[in-house]
């Protein structure tokens, strides 16, 4: 098949969430089948053009956005072209020339952002049209890319669509105003369109051929619980016949403590000497005193609401009172980010916070933590439990998505990890509370970190699922 895969983010290129770490290596998996696969992103100015070998192609094409016509040019990766998915980009530096990828500095998204996304969207539109793409399938990703099914069964396009939905909660309104910014085709469709259901979600979900979610737990949950899908719950149910969850995979070859060439020590399952080498490692880079006898908690995450932190926040002196250690990195809110940097300071032997965006202490924190927390309300998938069975750092969460599909809890033999499933600080530390004590019997935790290691959720399993379904909108 040839197959045009778009989204908004592509590691390693360009990276906000986890959307860019599927992006980056679904189409890899995909690629190594056989399949043809061109990856189309947005050209960002934080994307070294120089030092990533990225070239114009000498194409490009005026796109009319309301009354004016805005011009993009199409980059691509110069590599090997045999090896891997072909990489290419939408280059126009007024609108993805910017400090963020969606956002100001100060978290704020743009302002124009329905804009910037609806023009990369008929750019890849033009392509399709002047024949540089000639794709079977188009595998469209969120809000950003969710016009695309859309404006292709407007246009009449023998191509089939899939959207896959990484997360509900961004469902891409747009007012009538921006409506302008779509072609008159598109506009008079959209008059049949009640305006509550104005959005690029809405769009994409009634029109692409197959839509997925990325995990199977997270697509029962959508179907039933309202308030995970908002205002798409109809919607979703109207097409449960085309509606499913694909658990997502892990690039191993990047998140394995064997390979990882941002950990000082490297270690396999059946030798955890560089584990605990890379734990006072992370201890001394914390200010922390090294306690071998306690336990260190890493944390990975963007810090709202939904990812757990206001329970975290709560229960914080109790567990330094137990003693325990804990590492956290993200950005995100600043009532979050204060009352994490306060603690730091309050506790500096127990509490560590970092607010920007670091790779290397994210691979760290992997490798030198004992047990990683993620007690999200609700987790389409999640990835950093899955990085966190590989490294043998056991995942403590909530039970729900893909946190339920990955993470089993340690019954005394079996199991990978410690859920809790009442969404209350008490439970939460209760769990936490079971998880130490377990830990101090290095015989059980043994067997655990064994049963995490042992997990596999490469992309092997995942791809053969996608290929199912496109084939599957192919018949469609």
């Amino acid at each position: 098949m040839n197959i045009i895969f778009i989204s908004a983010e592509v590691a390693p290129f360009s990276k906000a969430g986890g959307l860019a770490d599927v992006s980056g290596a679904l189409p890899q998996q995909l690629s190594s089948t056989g399949h043809n696969i061109s990856v189309v992103s947005p050209l960002y100015s934080k994307i070294n053009r120089e030092m990533d070998s990225i070239r114009t192609t000498g194409i490009g094409a005026l796109i009319q956005m309301g009354n004016e016509d805005v011009p993009f040019e199409l980059y691509n990766f110069d590599h090997n072209q045999s090896d891997g998915p072909h990489q290419y980009f939408i280059h126009n530096d007024d609108l993805f020339g910017r400090e963020g990828i969606y956002t100001l500095p100060n978290g704020e998204g743009f302002a124009d952002n329905n804009f910037r996304y609806f023009f990369f969207q008929k750019a890849i539109i033009k392509l399709i049209e002047i024949e540089f793409f000639k794709p079977d399938l188009v595998h469209c990703n969120d809000h950003h890319t969710a016009m695309l099914p859309f404006f292709i069964i407007n246009r009449k396009m023998e191509i089939a669509t899939i959207l896959t939905v990484h997360n509900f909660q961004y469902q891409g309104y747009f007012s009538q105003d921006e409506g302008k910014y779509l072609d008159e085709l598109d506009a008079q469709r959209l008059v049949d369109i009640p305006s509550e259901n104005r959005s690029s979600m809405y769009l994409g979900c009634t029109h692409a051929h197959q839509v997925n979610t990325v995990s199977p737990t997270y697509a029962v949950e959508l179907l039933n619980i309202k308030e995970l899908s908002y205002e798409l719950h109809s919607t979703l149910n109207n097409i449960s016949h085309k509606f499913s969850g694909i658990l997502n995979g892990a690039d191993y070859s990047y998140w394995s403590p064997e390979n990882d060439t941002f950990i000082k020590h490297q270690y396999i399952a059946s030798n955890l000497f560089g584990k605990s080498k890379n734990k006072v490692d992370l201890q001394i880079y914390c200010g922390f005193k090294n306690y071998s006898d306690k336990p260190l908690i890493g944390s990975i995450s963007r810090l709202v609401e939904n990812k757990g932190f206001y329970l975290i926040l709560d229960i914080i002196p109790d567990l330094v009172e137990m003693g325990v250690q804990c590492v956290f990195l993200g950005s995100g809110m600043d009532d979050i980010s204060q009352s994490l940097k306060d603690f730091a300071n309050q506790y500096p032997d127990n509490i560590f916070y970092e607010g920007r965006f670091n790779e290397e202490l994210a691979h760290n924190i992997e490798a030198g933590a004992d047990m990683f927390l993620m007690p999200s309300r609700f987790e389409p998938c999640g990835l950093n439990q899955i990085y966190s069975l590989k490294y043998g750092t056991i995942p403590l969460v909530y039970k729900t998505g893909g946190l339920a599909d990955t993470v089993q809890q340690w019954d005394g033999k079996n199991g990978n990890g410690f859920l809790f499933d009442q969404y209350t600080s008490s439970e939460l530390l209760n769990m936490i509370q079971q998880a130490v004590k377990i830990w101090d019997d290095k015989k059980q935790w043994s067997s655990i970190i064994s049963n995490a290691m042992e997990a596999d959720f490469s992309w092997n399993q995942s791809a053969k699922q996608y290929i199912g379904l496109y084939e599957t909108a192919l018949e469609n």
